[in-house]
């Protein structure tokens, strides 16, 4: 399966994933940093921010309010207007694409986005902001999405992850086995066995949301090669 075999080369190139873009006379002066994270927990937003800070860097960050947490999975249409007003102030950005394509990282988890309207969002994020601010670097950051091994370990899955997700998380290492070294007998039956526990509607909401995560990661990975590094020119 395509989505397997890029899962680990997109989640090196996505999570250090950058933009180098030319930098001219108009860039601001001093160094002024536009920090978008991933959602409001401390370790993520305000801890990472005032460190940053204490190296001696200007921090500019969103109002609050448009940063998703666990109960309000965030607002990417608003976060995005904020980030094309500001960034012409920064000299770099530092920007969560889980925040502006999903709205948060919750919320790339659990959202029922088309297609269509997330590949929007990448471009007119991502793209726009490029063209919008060619001197201003952008350094982009997003995550794949994680398949927690029990039931019990889930606390920011779908609802049916609470009661299927041992078997869901056990029904994909089998789907991965068989891509990459073949299935026993027994896994063969381990498998069949699974797939009539598991509802169609459940594993289908599962890995369908994932090849969305997977076309968003390579539609980040495609933009990037049209940019240059001009910092050492």
């Amino acid at each position: 399966m395509q989505l397997k075999k890029a899962a680990a080369v997109i989640f090196l190139a996505v999570f250090s994933f950058v933009f180098f873009l030319p930098r001219t006379f108009a860039a601001p002066l001093g160094k002024t940093i536009l920090f978008v994270p991933q959602d409001n927990r401390p370790i993520s937003y305000e801890q990472t921010a005032n460190n940053i800070r204490a190296l001696g860097y200007k921090v500019i960050t969103p109002p609050e309010n448009l940063i998703g947490n666990r109960d309000d999975l965030g607002h990417p249409e608003e976060l995005t207007k904020w980030v094309l007003e500001n960034a012409g102030q920064a000299d770099f950005a530092i920007i969560s694409s889980d925040a502006l394509v999903y709205g948060s990282l919750v919320a790339s988890r659990k959202h029922h986005i088309p297609p269509a309207v997330l590949e929007k969002r990448v471009r007119t994020a991502f793209e726009t902001l490029h063209e919008k601010y060619p001197y201003v670097s952008v350094y982009v950051f997003g995550s794949i999405m994680r398949t927690p091994q029990t039931s019990a370990a889930s606390s920011e899955e779908p609802y049916y992850y609470k009661i299927y997700g041992t078997q869901i998380a056990r029904y994909t290492a089998l789907l991965d086995k068989a891509e990459k070294s073949g299935l026993t007998r027994k896994d063969k039956r381990e498998l069949q066995s699974l797939k009539e526990e598991i509802p169609p509607k459940a594993i289908d909401d599962w890995l369908g949301r994932r090849v969305g995560n997977f076309a968003v990661s390579r539609d980040l990975i495609e933009i990037a090669p049209h940019t240059r590094d001009f910092s050492h020119e």
